[in-house]
């Protein structure tokens, strides 16, 4: 990939990284410190609201959505996953969001009880085009301050939860710069936006 494109990749990102910031504070009151998961499917729109959770200092709660086969048994472990970190809200694409109040109310029809009650907040897709021309207010963070809340799927018990701090995902970063090397290095990695 040239190297204007990945520049203009990461401008796009911060552009609206920058309005999905300004959205979770002025609309949703979200400060420094406040905790709220992310259930994003896989794709930009998670990585924006994550770099504008971490440029806010709001601590992001990657979570795994919930799937049509497993919603239930999803739900309960997202319920336990919000209680255990403080997250009162989820949230997500507005595409998702739909998908989620259907399969509500097909769990709740076909005799599967109530689902848990957890807050449910898709992010406008006006965040995710051009960004609205504001400019990124960074937070000002501490290293221990933390960054992110990664949860393991809980497939033998509770999830449990790590708490990564602004100062470990610092280093990592550069560790992988280190690696890196210079722009003609090329580097293939896996990395998931949830733990599972």
């Amino acid at each position: 990939m040239p190297c204007w494109v990945f520049v203009l990749i990461c401008v796009q990102i911060l552009s609206q990284g920058s309005a999905t910031a300004h959205f979770l504070r002025t609309q949703l009151g979200l400060r420094h410190g406040d905790r709220v998961v992310l259930s994003f499917p896989p794709g930009l729109d998670f990585l924006v609201t994550f770099v504008a959770c971490i440029t806010q200092g709001i601590i992001a709660v990657p979570v795994y959505p919930p799937g049509p086969a497993s919603f239930k048994r999803d739900m309960d472990r997202l319920g336990l996953i919000c209680k255990a970190s403080g997250a009162e809200v989820v949230l997500t694409s507005t595409g998702y969001e739909g998908v989620v109040t259907a399969l509500k109310w097909k769990t709740f029809l076909t005799g599967g009880g109530r689902v848990s009650g957890v807050k449910w907040q898709s992010v406008p897709d006006a965040c995710f085009k051009e960004g609205q021309g504001l400019a990124l207010q960074v937070v000002e963070v501490k290293p221990e301050d933390v960054a992110f809340l990664q949860f393991t799927s809980g497939s033998t018990g509770d999830p449990k939860g790590v708490m990564v701090t602004h100062g470990a995902l610092s280093h990592n970063l550069s560790s992988c710069k280190l690696l890196v090397g210079n722009e003609n290095t090329t580097m293939v990695s896996w990395m998931p936006q949830y733990h599972e």
